[in-house]
């Protein structure tokens, strides 16, 4: 009877399965048809938002512009400029 002989240690196996997990769940966000909200971030980070954004020089807004097909053609042009 042969034995089998263990040649990878058990944090090896959990390495690959961690980049496997990795992998996965960029492959699995990019593809999604919902997006994902890490809530515990979001509460976390959103202090830090407060504290630090400050909205005051904004102009009020005079015109609604359309975001369509047309929309990136005329950003582009804007940016070349």
């Amino acid at each position: 009877m042969k034995s089998f002989h263990r040649t990878r240690s058990f944090g090896q196996y959990l390495e690959g399965y961690a980049s496997f997990s990795a992998l996965y769940a960029i492959v699995r966000n990019a593809y999604a048809k919902k997006v994902y909200v890490d809530r515990d971030f979001q509460r976390k980070t959103t202090p830090l938002f407060k504290a630090n954004i400050d909205a005051n020089g904004l102009a009020p807004v005079n015109e609604i512009i359309a975001i369509n097909e047309k929309t990136i053609d005329i950003i582009k042009k804007t940016i070349r400029q």
